[in-house]
C-alpha cells in the first residue's frame, strides 16, 4: 500500500515538498506538481512514476524560465541550454511549446529587441545584424521582416557619431582613416561610408558642436 502519510515543506527549498509513504520519506516534488496530493491518498506505482516524471519536467521548465529571465533569448539558445540540463527530445519539445504558449519565448520579439539594442548602443550594418541574428537561430523570414525597417545610412551615422568623439583631436586624414576603418569593421559598405566621415568632421568642428 502506497498511502501518503505526510507532505512536508522542505526547509532548504520552500518550493518543494517531501512526500512520506508509510511514515517514511519516499520522494520530493515541486509544490506545483504535488498540489493535488493529500494525506491518506493511495498512489499506484505508475502514479508515483508519473509524478516523478512531471516533477522533472517542471524543474527543467523553471530552469528554462530562469535562464530567459536575465535577458531575451532565442529559441535556439534555449534549446542548447535545455540540452545542457539533460533534457531528452520529448522534454525539450514540451518545454519549448510551453514557453512559446506563454510568450516567454518569441524569436520575433527577440530579433526586434536585439536590433533595437544594437542600434542604440553599438550600431552596425544590416549585414552584420543579419549574421548575428542568424547565429542565434533566427529564421530568414523573421530577419527579413525586422531588418526591412532599418536604414544602413542611419545606422552608420549613429555609429560614426558615437565613435567620432574618440578621434576628434586627430588631423583630418587620420580622422577619416580611423573612422572609415571603424565603420568598415561594423559591416558598412563603401557606398554607405563614402562621404560620411567628412559630414561628421564638419559637424564636430562646427562652432555649435557640443
Amino acid at each position: 500500500m502506497n498511502n501518503i502519510t505526510a507532505i512536508k515543506e522542505q526547509l532548504k527549498n520552500k518550493s518543494r515538498v517531501s512526500i512520506f509513504i508509510a511514515d517514511e520519506y519516499a520522494f520530493s516534488l515541486t509544490k506545483f506538481t504535488s498540489a493535488w496530493l493529500k494525506i491518506g491518498q493511495e498512489l499506484t506505482e505508475q502514479e508515483i512514476a508519473d509524478l516523478k516524471s512531471r516533477d522533472e519536467n517542471e524543474v527543467l521548465l523553471q530552469k528554462a524560465i530562469n535562464f530567459i529571465s536575465y535577458r531575451p533569448r532565442s529559441e535556439q539558445e534555449t534549446r542548447y541550454r535545455l540540452r545542457k540540463y539533460g533534457c531528452d527530445q520529448e522534454q525539450e519539445e514540451n518545454i519549448i511549446a510551453r514557453l512559446r504558449s506563454t510568450h516567454l519565448l518569441d524569436d520575433n520579439n527577440f530579433a526586434e529587441i536585439w536590433v533595437e539594442n544594437r542600434s542604440d548602443f553599438r550600431p552596425r550594418s544590416k549585414y552584420a545584424l543579419r549574421i548575428e541574428l542568424y547565429k542565434n537561430g533566427i529564421s530568414n523570414e523573421i530577419i527579413d521582416d525586422v531588418l526591412e525597417k532599418i536604414d544602413d545610412l542611419d545606422l552608420a551615422t549613429r555609429a560614426a557619431k558615437q565613435q567620432a568623439r574618440k578621434y576628434q583631436m586627430l588631423e583630418w586624414k587620420d580622422f577619416k582613416k580611423k573612422l572609415n576603418a571603424f565603420l568598415s569593421r561594423r559591416g558598412f559598405s563603401y557606398s554607405v561610408i563614402q562621404g560620411l566621415a567628412k559630414n561628421i568632421w564638419d559637424e564636430i568642428n562646427s562652432p555649435t558642436y557640443q
